[in-house]
């Protein structure tokens, strides 16, 4: 309680808040979901005192399946559900989601049962039983600080693979314990590798669970990643109380017989949590996949594959990495452009919402049937149909491959009239651009949405100016945030008329850049009604057009 009450007071003053949105609790959805686990935990410990088949247990577990299927229905109709159903729609997410769980359940059935045997059948008193995991304690604590170490270095993928197998390793020598074993190498080394173990994959996991989601929907997502947590221990804990009494682990007696009973019990439902260990295995099952990189191995963090090592004149470098993408359209390419992975679905709805080719947001993003590599279908009604040429667009332009202009002035309505905004706040905004890919290799483009009060509401990086700002519209458009019009764009580059253009078809009113404006670009946006800003720099900043929406 006191640490709660410490967080509440200094966390104000140092966390920023988000921005306010009104709303209105699923409390259908709340109900619904903690009913039904509770009466699924349920089912497993009555299962465990009266069986499978007493009348209770039965009970239990129909009233489990009619609550949650109840849940999901409510989930996928709700306007504001507590649990957005797209959370599950990326299988890396989904996996991270269920590794926790069994890993948690693993873990917490095995602290559970040790602590009968140590008691039970190997004398321990409660104070040195206690201590018994003091080992397991220090070597877990140790290894989460050193994995934000780690990580940039060997990526969330070999930590994770090589944190359950070492959690797996210690669960299957504790399995073989029995009444006669030695706290020294028979507890503690297993122990040790737990909680190495363990400690190695909890930070991956969780990396993973809330990796890639809606801005709207990161509340959504860390709080699953803490349900997965919660319900892994319960249900980790009923399920193997479950198996320890099916292998009598619970029979009455005295002496050496109820020592030995309890012992093997035990070690039954020790391999019990090895198997939930086991079932995260091969680990890939909770590989945090980028979305639309599906045929290899996960590289960790968006930030990861930012940039790839290499070396100038004998040193080592980190450099921008850049690789082609094909954007398809219900299975028929539309694009290939060059850019930096990470966020391609943004990216691939964000290029084709900026070419005026969508009708409305799409129904689906993703990987495409044969899952390859580097690709993305979009599944949308376009608003023209596509004639026989496809666009090809490096990294460096967004209108290359055009083949009459007709095709590079696409329509967008002129703009409203607000929001008002501070020339000094324009002159600030590149310097608020979360830029980790730059800082790394100083090869990155980076564009941001802002409020009109300077708020930083999300931010891409790419090797293209124009991809960035893709990723930007599109992650907007799938969060139902446009039109812009209550928000500023910002870029890190220089002002060229394919930013206008997408800005303009976003529905944003203002747009500013480091760099300096075209006049191609100028003249758009004066004739859409925007408001265009360059050379924000040191403090100060050039106003193009809309000079009317920004105050002195």
């Amino acid at each position: 309680m006191p640490l709660v009450l410490g967080l509440l007071v200094v966390a104000p003053r140092h966390l920023p808040e988000t921005e306010r949105r009104t709303g209105r609790f699923d409390l259908a959805g709340a109900a619904t979901s903690t009913l039904g686990m509770t009466a699924l935990v349920y089912g497993f410990v009555r299962a465990a005192e009266d069986g499978w088949g007493e009348r209770g247990t039965l009970l239990a577990f129909s009233a489990a399946a009619v609550l949650l299927a109840a849940f999901v229905r409510l989930e996928a109709r709700a306007e504001q559900p507590i649990t957005p159903l797209s959370l599950f729609a990326d299988r890396g997410r989904s996996g991270a989601y269920v590794a926790r769980i069994l890993t948690v359940g693993g873990m917490f059935g095995t602290f559970f049962f040790l602590t009968q045997l140590l008691q039970g059948a190997l004398g321990y008193g409660p104070f040195e039983a206690g201590l018994a995991f003091l080992p397991q304690t220090v070597v877990l604590f140790a290894t989460v600080q050193l994995v934000p170490r780690l990580a940039p270095r060997a990526q969330q993928w070999p930590l994770l693979a090589g944190g359950l197998s070492l959690a797996l390793a210690g669960a299957a020598w504790l399995s073989r314990l029995d009444e006669g074993t030695a706290y020294l190498p028979g507890l503690a080394v297993p122990l040790v590798l737990l909680g190495v173990g363990i400690g190695l994959a909890l930070a991956p996991l969780t990396a993973a669970g809330i990796a890639g989601v809606a801005e709207g929907d990161a509340g959504a997502a860390s709080g699953l990643t803490n349900v997965a947590q919660q319900l892994g221990a319960a249900l980790g804990v009923s399920i193997l109380v479950a198996v320890f009494a099916a292998a009598g682990g619970a029979d009455a007696g005295a002496g050496a017989a109820a020592r030995e009973h309890l012992a093997h019990g035990v070690s039954t439902a020790l391999s019990g949590a090895t198997v939930l260990l086991a079932s995260c295995g091969p680990p890939r099952l909770a590989s945090p996949r980028p979305r639309g990189r599906w045929t290899r191995p996960a590289r960790g963090s968006v930030l990861a594959m930012l940039h790839v090592p290499r070396t100038h004149d004998g040193v080592d470098d980190r450099v921008a990495t850049e690789e082609p993408l094909e954007i398809r359209v219900r299975g028929e390419a539309v694009a290939v452009t060059m850019r930096t992975p990470g966020h391609d679905e943004e990216l691939a709805v964000g290029f084709l919402h900026g070419e005026g080719l969508l009708a409305g947001p799409p129904a689906a993003v993703g990987p495409t049937a044969d899952l390859a590599g580097n690709v993305v279908d979009v599944d949308a009604e376009l608003a023209r149909p596509m004639r026989e040429r496809r666009f090809y667009t490096t990294s460096s332009c967004g209108v290359c491959g055009r083949g009459a202009l007709d095709e590079v002035a696409v329509h967008a309505p002129p703009l409203p009239a607000g929001p008002p905004v501070d020339r000094d706040l324009l002159a600030t905004l590149p310097d608020r651009l979360a830029q980790p890919g730059f800082e790394a290799t100083g090869g990155l483009h980076a564009a941001g949405l802002f409020t009109p009060s300077g708020e930083l509401v999300l931010a891409r990086e790419d090797v293209g100016r124009h991809n960035a700002l893709d990723k930007v519209v599109g992650r907007a458009l799938l969060d139902g945030r446009l039109p812009l019009h209550d928000h500023v764009l910002c870029v890190s580059g220089r002002l060229a008329f394919e930013l206008v253009q997408k800005a303009a078809l976003a529905g944003c009113p203002v747009l500013v850049g480091v760099g300096a404006p075209t006049s191609l670009a100028i003249d758009l946006a004066r004739d859409r009604g925007m408001t265009l800003a360059g050379f924000a720099r040191g403090g100060s900043v050039n106003v193009y057009a809309g000079e009317d929406r920004v105050h002195a």
